[in-house]
């Protein structure tokens, strides 16, 4: 079995990511909350932060893109947005169709 050298973060990278996570969940928690802007503005930054937050997260503690053969962790990564992606959009699917059959009667 093969060694892999595995670079780990300094403390600069980790202090990084962490106050980056705090800061951007709590912009969406005061976007959130106070709702500056309309609707689908406030969702679209809300959805914006998050998918920030993710590359930040999966970058700085997990390693993603570090690594001598990114390709399986990027395969793996895109089924399972793929997976979650058709979890949340059946399931948003299935509740405005209820919501649309118990409103009609």
């Amino acid at each position: 079995m093969q060694e892999h050298a595995s670079s780990h973060g300094t403390f600069k990278s980790y202090s990084f990511g962490f106050l980056s996570a705090l800061i951007l969940t709590l912009l969406a928690y005061f976007i959130g909350t106070r709702q500056p802007f309309a609707g689908w503005v406030n969702d679209s930054l809300i959805g914006s932060l998050a998918l920030l937050q993710t590359w930040i997260l999966l970058y700085v503690f997990l390693d993603v893109g570090k690594e001598p053969k990114p390709q399986w962790n990027l395969l793996v990564f895109a089924f399972t947005a793929m997976v979650t992606l058709i979890l949340i959009i059946g399931s948003m699917w299935i509740m405005h169709h209820l919501n649309y059959n118990l409103m009609v009667r």
